[in-house]
C-alpha cells in the first residue's frame, strides 16, 4: 500500500534516481514530456567528472540504488560508457531509457557487457507510417533493429507504450512485435500531458480500459510483466479490476520517489516536473529536499479531491502535469480534468 508521501529526512532513504545526460534528441515524439521542450529551462552538458561526483555525492547522502540513463537520448551523451562503468563499480544498478534507434550490434554488445540491468525502449506502432506521425522521424526500421540487437548481445529488455489517441487502437499489433522482437515485458503509459496542446492526445475512458482488460487477460495467460506507471485515478478507471497490471500512484517525496537531475545538475521532483528544487553540485540532497518548494510539492492536492478518502493515496494524479498545463499544483491533472464530470 502506498502512504501519503511524507517529507525526506536527512537519513536520505531515496533509492532511485533519473539522470538526464542530455538535452539532444533524434527523435521528435508528440508526447514527449521533457520539461525544456515547452518551458524556459537551462540548458547545458555535464562533463564525465561532474556526473561521477554527483554519483558518489548520492551515494554517500542518500540509499542509492539504481540509477535510469535518460535524456533527450541518452546515447548521444559523449562519455555514456565511462559513466555506466563508474556506476556500475559503485555497485548501483543502471537502466538505460532509449528510443533504440541508435543501438547497433557493437553498442548493444557494449552496453550488456557493461551491465546494463534494464533497457526500457520506447516502442509505441507497428508500423513505419504510425511511427512517423508519432515520432517525427522515418527509422522505424532502425528501431526494430536496435531492439533485436539488444536481445541478441542477451540485454534485459522491456518496450514502452505511450498510449495517445493516435496509437491506443494499435496495442496489440504493436505488443504483438514487441514479443517477437525480444521483449521480455510491457511499460503501458497513458499520455501524461506537458502542454496544453498535449490534451488533445489523451485517449478517452474507454479506449484505456479496453486497452487495460486487453494486456490483464494477456498477462494473466502469458505471465507476461506489464505495468501502468502514470497514474490514473481511481475515481475514474478501477486498476483493481486488472489486478495482473503492476500499477501505483505518484510516489513524490517517499522512499520511492525518483528524483531527477538534468543535464547541468539541477534537482527535480520526477522527470515531469520543471520545478528546480537546487542543484545537486552545490548542495547537499538534505538541504535541498528540506526546502519549502519540495514541501509544496508533496502536500498539494486538487481542492477538487480533498473530500474523497482516496486522495492521501491518489492526490488526484500528476502533479507536475496539473502545473505545467493548467497553472497550478493544485488543479486536477488534465485527465481528471476531462473527466471528472
Amino acid at each position: 500500500m502506498i502512504s501519503f508521501p511524507k517529507l525526506v529526512n536527512k537519513k536520505g532513504k531515496q533509492r532511485f534516481f533519473v539522470f538526464e545526460l542530455t538535452t539532444f534528441c533524434n527523435h521528435n515524439c508528440i508526447y514527449c514530456y521533457n520539461v525544456w521542450k515547452f518551458n524556459k529551462y537551462p540548458r547545458g552538458s555535464l562533463d564525465i567528472n561532474s556526473w561521477k561526483k554527483i554519483v558518489s555525492k548520492l551515494k554517500d547522502e542518500t540509499s542509492l540504488n539504481t540509477i535510469s540513463l535518460s535524456g533527450g537520448e541518452p546515447l548521444f551523451y559523449p562519455q555514456i560508457f565511462q559513466l555506466i562503468s563508474f556506476i556500475k563499480k559503485q555497485g548501483i544498478n543502471v537502466n538505460l531509457l532509449t528510443n533504440g534507434s541508435n543501438v547497433d550490434e557493437k553498442i548493444a554488445k557494449r552496453l550488456v557487457d557493461l551491465g546494463i540491468d534494464i533497457f526500457e525502449v520506447s516502442f509505441v506502432a507497428p508500423n513505419e507510417k504510425m511511427h512517423k506521425k508519432l515520432k517525427g522521424t522515418n527509422d522505424f526500421e532502425k528501431v526494430v533493429r536496435g531492439i533485436l540487437n539488444i536481445n541478441s548481445a542477451g540485454g534485459k529488455m522491456i518496450t514502452v507504450f505511450v498510449a495517445t489517441k493516435e496509437n491506443i487502437g494499435y496495442l496489440k499489433e504493436t505488443m504483438d512485435l514487441a514479443i517477437a522482437l525480444g521483449s521480455q515485458g510491457l511499460m503501458f503509459n497513458r499520455i501524461n500531458p506537458a502542454s496544453k496542446e498535449q490534451i488533445v492526445l489523451m485517449p478517452s475512458i474507454q479506449e484505456i480500459k479496453k486497452a487495460l482488460a486487453l494486456l490483464n487477460k494477456f498477462s494473466k495467460k502469458f505471465s507476461y510483466p506489464i505495468s501502468s506507471s502514470i497514474p490514473i485515478q481511481p475515481c475514474l478507471i478501477d486498476m483493481k479490476n486488472y489486478p495482473f497490471i503492476s500499477a501505483g500512484f505518484c510516489p513524490s517525496g517517499n522512499d520511492n520517489s525518483y528524483y531527477t537531475i538534468d543535464s547541468v545538475g539541477n534537482i527535480r521532483f520526477c522527470n515531469h516536473s520543471p520545478t528546480i528544487l537546487g542543484n545537486i553540485l552545490n548542495d547537499s540532497f538534505s538541504d535541498i529536499v528540506a526546502r519549502d518548494k519540495t514541501l509544496e510539492l508533496i502536500e498539494a492536492v486538487p481542492s477538487y479531491c480533498l473530500s474523497c478518502k482516496r486522495s492521501k493515496k491518489c492526490f488526484g494524479g500528476c502533479k507536475a502535469s496539473a502545473q505545467v498545463c493548467l497553472g497550478s499544483l493544485t488543479a486536477c491533472d488534465p485527465f481528471l480534468e476531462a473527466n471528472r464530470r
